[in-house]
């Protein structure tokens, strides 16, 4: 016992470990016998760090990063906001901003172009932002469906859907049918999980750099 409690000594009392002694003394005798093993105690370290610093899925994190943003991004910088998230998403991908003048023929701020099967191949999603709050209407929607008539006739890549993103719109307040042939619309809630996931690509490289 003497070695157990790591004192080798002739005279040696465990007066201070009584209340611990106690309290294995009451446990079950199937509970005295189980055994924790150093990985299930790494395991539990890490669980309590994590629970600690990310409890709710993260809820503390992700807030605080979509709060970050949104405090000081507003109306076309969301385009580039965008552009470094999908990057940061979709490494091995082409995230482009093609605004502008273009616009006008195919309704997107964004291309996310990832390649083919066969070479030449490509399949691109056409990507509309709005920094919105409050409410909105169709229009949005009704602008990135312009993706469809011009990717078909230039020819730059197969279009396989289109996305709406309202940067502080809540899903709940939308005020159309949002059932488009191919196009997902996000809402404050989705942008804030791509923020947070993108956030914890960087925090995995920091950690990289570190060690």
């Amino acid at each position: 016992m003497r070695k157990t409690m790591r004192n080798p000594g002739r005279f040696w009392n465990v007066d201070h470990l009584a209340e611990n002694i106690e309290r294995l003394l009451s446990l079950p005798e199937e509970e005295l016998a189980k055994s924790i093993g150093v990985g299930t105690r790494i395991e539990g370290a890490w669980d309590s760090v994590f629970r600690e610093h990310f409890s709710n899925g993260g809820n503390a994190f992700a807030t605080s990063i979509f709060d970050q943003f949104i405090k000081q991004f507003d109306a076309a910088e969301w385009e580039y906001v965008l552009v470094d998230t999908f990057q940061r998403l979709f490494p091995h991908y082409v995230v482009e901003r093609v605004g502008g003048k273009a616009e006008f023929h195919h309704g997107a701020d964004l291309t996310i172009t990832m390649p083919g099967i066969f070479e030449g191949d490509s399949y691109v999603i056409a990507v509309q932002v709005k920094d919105y709050s409050g409410h909105t209407d169709r229009y949005a929607v009704d602008q990135i469906q312009k993706a469809d008539k011009h990717f078909e006739q230039e020819g730059n890549g197969k279009l396989i859907e289109k996305w709406v993103i309202y940067t502080d719109i809540d899903r709940s307040a939308h005020r159309f049918d949002d059932t488009y042939e191919n196009t997902r619309i996000f809402y404050r809630a989705d942008l804030r999980r791509l923020l947070t996931q993108a956030g914890f690509g960087i925090m995995a490289d920091m950690f990289k750099e570190d060690s």
